[in-house]
């Protein structure tokens, strides 16, 4: 309910003194279950007639789409990114506005909306996220006819998904080494220990999984933040004069940028590696299974023969008995 009041409430703008500025007013919702976020349809329908979020945004949320756009308005602009949710990581979903009124079209209002999924292991509270902000320096460098915008807001949530490929990618690479080990151990192959492998196995494909879906967003997520400077840039440029975007927030991303693709190849080739661990436990595991089935059957099938000699012995012994009888009277 306070969630939805601030978003309804439109500040105004002191004429005397801040006439030609900006305004940011960011919104930080953190939920601790998941199916609550989709339950806020007041907040969601007060954010949308606010025009702080977009239509393209609401999809993204109703349909669960992981992903990132940038829409260009007559009146503004909005950026929106959402991260998948199912998997092992933080849920983050963030939209971004700017709001252009009558005599400040050159320094429009800026507003945010960051929703957060439960933070497992406190990874991506809101603390967290605070503690990201200040990590980030804001850029100083932005021209005269660019009004600061709220884009960093978008470079540290990316900075922070970065830094999570990158340890998580560490992570599997000392998972798969361990399994290589122990797979070449021949105490290994015994049905208890390689089951135990298979279990560890079936996490290292989530988790591959999972890196490579998160992968395959953040690079998206670069390629929108820099189509976003762009638009930006032509939006503020003026008539002969040309203007560039902050060095600084495009500098960050490109250095992002460079990281995601040393770190692609090590995603890429980590399944078919994994791949290859569960097929060999998968074998071993067959050929114990059917060592045991033969060991099994054999042990049958001898015992099947030692009830029959011992039937066979307890029909014909009494029999000989008499016949050495009727062979030897005279004794």
């Amino acid at each position: 309910k306070d969630a939805a009041q601030f978003v309804r409430t439109t500040p105004i703008r002191d004429t005397r003194q801040n006439f030609a500025l900006s305004r940011f007013r960011i919104l930080v919702v953190q939920y601790s279950d998941m199916k609550l976020l989709y339950k806020q349809k007041s907040l969601l329908q007060a954010a949308k007639t606010a025009g702080w979020i977009s239509t393209v945004f609401q999809t993204f949320m109703d349909n669960y789409t992981a992903g990132s756009a940038v829409r260009e308005y007559s009146d503004g602009l909005k950026f929106m990114t959402q991260t998948p949710y199912d998997d092992e990581f933080p849920f983050f979903a963030l939209t971004l506005s700017s709001h252009h009124g009558d005599g400040y079209e050159n320094a429009p209002d800026w507003t945010a909306i960051l929703f957060l999924g439960s933070s497992p292991e406190y990874k991506l509270d809101i603390d967290v996220f605070l503690g990201l902000l200040d990590d980030e320096l804001y850029p100083d460098d932005f021209p005269i006819l660019l009004s600061p915008d709220l884009m960093i807001l978008a470079v540290a949530l990316m900075r922070y998904q970065v830094n999570e490929i990158a340890s998580e990618v560490a992570k599997m690479r000392g998972m798969i080494l361990e399994v290589d080990n122990d797979l070449l151990d021949l105490t290994m192959y015994k049905m208890k220990r390689l089951r135990q492998v298979k279990t560890r196995l079936f996490a290292l494909r989530r988790l591959q999984g999972s890196l490579d879906q998160r992968h395959r967003f953040t690079v998206e997520l670069a390629s929108t933040l820099e189509k976003t400077f762009e638009t930006l840039r032509k939006r503020g440029r003026g008539k002969f004069e040309p203007t560039e975007y902050s060095g600084m927030l495009k500098e960050a991303v490109q250095a992002l940028s460079f990281i995601l693709e040393t770190l692609k190849h090590e995603v890429t080739v980590a399944s078919p590696r994994i791949e290859a661990q569960q097929t060999m436990v998968r074998m071993n595991m067959s050929q114990i299974a059917n060592n045991s089935y033969r060991a099994a059957e054999e042990a049958r099938r001898d015992s099947a023969s030692m009830k029959t000699v011992a039937v066979v012995t307890l029909v014909f012994l009494p029999g000989t008995f008499v016949a050495v009888s009727i062979l030897n009277p005279r004794r």
